[in-house]
């Protein structure tokens, strides 16, 4: 008794760590690079850089004193899912050297002009960067993500940051540049779309079926031949 009780304690306090840990920020990590990202598997990009601009301010600035800036995407069709490991923007104008601002990245779903967040990220690890460089946030989780939903990921920092390039809205077909909120700080009940597209690349993987989904699977096609070869031997 005395033994069920003390596993029964160990267990209460972890499931305690666990709920107290899941509203804190796990911690990203912000690089920077004059390369363009692959797009290859499941990626989600954007990166026509034929007539990009700079849409100016609060539509397109990622600063301590600007709103969070942001993009809505599509996931595709496969059915267990997608897990998300990196969401890349272009810095357009910028040169910063040793920029030890905190970015917070997050992942959420958008409808309407609700964003809902399911994952938030930071960073404040040391990061030097000059016009043209890709901004890679990966994330230290992989973020899973459904099929077939509109998603969106955000930008804030609490210091400098960077002015984004993007395009007309019809680059992307499958979502909207957006800013929400002041000063760093998101609203996430009132997006404002911008018209435009960010230069962005996504790093997505598609997911596999678990292997128990696999057999059961395989156990439901050997169920069904082995009724119709039944059914077939009794009509013979």
């Amino acid at each position: 008794m005395k033994m069920t009780t003390n596993i029964l304690l160990k267990l209460s306090l972890a499931l305690a760590c666990v709920v107290a840990l899941g509203g804190i920020a796990s911690a990203g990590t912000l690089t920077a690079s004059a390369t363009t990202p692959t797009v290859d598997g499941a990626d989600i990009a954007q990166l026509n850089v034929v007539g990009h601009t700079d849409p100016g301010g609060d539509p397109g600035h990622i600063w301590s004193n600007r709103p969070n800036q942001g993009q809505t995407f599509t996931t595709g069709g496969n059915g267990p899912g997608y897990l998300l490991n990196s969401v890349a923007l272009r810095n357009e104008e910028n040169t910063v050297n040793n920029n030890t601002a905190t970015f917070t990245v997050r992942i959420g779903t958008v409808s309407g002009t609700t964003f809902t967040p399911v994952a938030t990220e930071t960073s404040n690890v040391a990061v030097s960067y000059v016009p043209d460089d890709f901004m890679t946030f990966a994330f230290d989780t992989p973020v899973a993500l459904s099929p077939n939903t509109l998603y969106a990921f955000d930008w804030a920092t609490t210091g400098s940051g960077f002015t984004t390039w993007n395009n007309v809205n019809t680059e992307y077909a499958g979502g909207e540049g957006f800013s929400s909120g002041a000063n760093g700080a998101p609203d996430d009940a009132n997006l404002i779309f911008r018209g435009i597209d960010r230069e962005f690349h996504i790093d997505m993987a598609a997911q596999i079926p678990e292997p128990s989904s696999l057999v059961l699977a395989a156990l439901g096609l050997v169920a069904m031949l082995g009724t119709v070869w039944c059914v077939r031997r009794r009509q013979s």
